[in-house]
């Protein structure tokens, strides 16, 4: 490892490191590699089982970058596990995951937690709250960062797909941070037209529009000095984003219809299930309030993927259920506890959530059995579903309608809407069978169509919004775009 007088200068960097007995973070020098692992030799040592004994290297350039060294759990950067001795790049809030344990890479702001090359604990503070039931590695070490994170000023991006708890997490940020004593307030940007997301962000004055008969103020003015969390950003029109980039620039806000801005000060986190960098490419999403937003970015996993934290979740919604109506306790049977532990939950915390409040109102007894468990979305996780034990790959449609995978699997639709049915048909449920067949219509008519989305919707004679809900509802990925003609 490189141990020379740096020809960059000051300091670029600080790295977050989490790990299962690790939380620390580390002040990295320019043109310096780093050793990661969990031998003591290590330049950032990693106390976790998960990681090797000398597990990756980082150099830090002016564009960082990591070497997995041969690791027995991998080296992840971007989802994309890397092959052993290739320099990856790391971006800024980027997430790299080395075994279980996490890195984020971001420009120092914390001068108080760092002393030169030496890590540093940082001191936890109180538990999650109830609403966090957290038992699975990777989502230790993503709330066990937020004690660094949370009290910086620093914007923050969550990813992750649809019910995955992106709204739960905005708020422990805004819970362990300095703000907690302000308000906390969340708005779906999906869930209402541009003209009416505009008004409700920055509020009007009296006479603004049609209907405007009193003077009101916006999100942003109600949240002064407390956080705001955008959920579902990417689905925010462009003349929006913006005005948005104005209020995160110079921190102001003008209400429609008013010619004086006022001032805020806004704690700022952004969702979304979309993917932001790909959408930029599209011209559909800003990159200048992408960057801006993007201080420091929080990849939440699916529930498959962190299956220690569906029993918990379960007896967690039980619990809540049984106070909203006054009932005796409920325990779950070990069948009941199997069938939940193997769906493989594509709506994920949410969609677990109602299956469990649906069992506790269907069950008369003192135990949860397994057929009170009805309308799963989708099939057992045995076939083929991604998750941490097995293939992480996901299914992309292809203009000809192939289903391809990182490491293999199912070769058409038809193939994936065959073992579907062959999975659920034995089950005798006139839901389930009903389920089946309207997966592999829909499936069939991606083929057919060349997974062109609108074509497919007119086929089956629905709207185009309604085949993308039944796509995310039925595990299926969303068809790529056409390449454009060259």
């Amino acid at each position: 490892m490189s141990e020379g007088p740096s020809e960059f200068g000051e300091s670029l960097f600080d790295l977050l490191v989490s790990g299962e007995s690790t939380l620390a973070t580390v002040s990295l020098t320019p043109g310096k590699t780093y050793g990661v692992g969990r031998d003591s030799t290590c330049s950032i040592v990693v106390d976790d089982p998960s990681v090797s004994r000398f597990h990756a290297e980082l150099t830090v350039g002016l564009v960082p970058t990591i070497t997995d060294l041969g690791s027995r759990n991998g080296t992840v950067v971007g989802g994309v596990r890397l092959k052993r001795d290739v320099p990856t790049p790391v971006v800024v809030g980027g997430l790299v995951t080395v075994g279980r344990a996490t890195l984020v890479l971001q420009q120092p702001r914390l001068k108080a937690r760092t002393v030169s090359n030496t890590m540093v604990p940082a001191p936890l503070s109180a538990p999650p709250t109830a609403d966090t039931v957290v038992f699975d590695p990777v989502m230790k070490n993503l709330y066990a960062m937020l004690d660094i994170v949370a009290p910086a000023p620093i914007s923050v991006l969550i990813l992750g797909e649809t019910g995955v708890g992106k709204e739960v997490f905005a708020a422990e940020v805004h819970r362990r941070s300095t703000r907690s004593a302000e308000r906390f307030l969340a708005l779906n940007c999906a869930a209402m037209p541009e003209s009416m997301l505009e008004a409700e962000l920055f509020g009007y004055e009296r006479g603004a529009f049609t209907g405007a008969v009193q003077s009101k103020p916006g999100l942003f003015e109600s949240a002064d000095r407390g956080t705001v969390l955008l959920d579902e950003l990417g689905d925010m029109a462009l003349a929006t984003q913006a005005k948005l980039l104005r209020v995160l620039e110079v921190g102001e806000v003008l209400r429609l219809g008013s010619l004086v801005p006022r001032r805020v000060n806004i704690r700022f986190i952004a969702a979304t299930n979309r993917d932001l960098e790909q959408a930029i490419r599209a011209g559909a999403f800003r990159a200048d309030l992408f960057f801006r937003l993007n201080g420091i970015t929080f990849t939440l996993p699916p529930l498959r993927d962190r299956r220690l934290d569906i029993v918990p979740l379960a007896e967690f919604f039980i619990a809540r259920a049984l106070a909203r109506t006054n009932r005796q306790a409920l325990r779950m049977s070990p069948e009941f506890i199997s069938k939940i532990e193997r769906a493989s939950w594509p709506g994920n915390v949410r969609e677990l959530r109602n299956v469990i409040e649906r069992a506790v109102v269907l069950c008369q007894e003192a135990e949860l059995l397994e057929s009170h468990v009805v309308g799963l979305s989708t099939q057992s996780s045995s076939l083929n579903v991604p998750s941490t034990e097995r293939d992480r790959s996901s299914f992309n449609v292809s203009e000809t309608g192939t289903v391809s995978s990182f490491q293999g699997g199912l070769a058409s639709l038809a193939e994936v809407g065959e073992a579907y049915e062959t999975h659920v048909s034995q089950s005798g449920n006139l839901l389930d069978a009903v389920r089946v067949l309207e997966r592999q219509r829909i499936t069939n008519a991606l083929q057919a169509c060349g997974g062109n989305q609108s074509r497919t919707a007119k086929m089956l004679g629905i709207a185009r919004a309604t085949l993308l809900a039944r796509l995310d509802e039925f595990g299926l990925a969303r068809p790529r775009k056409r390449p454009a003609a060259p």
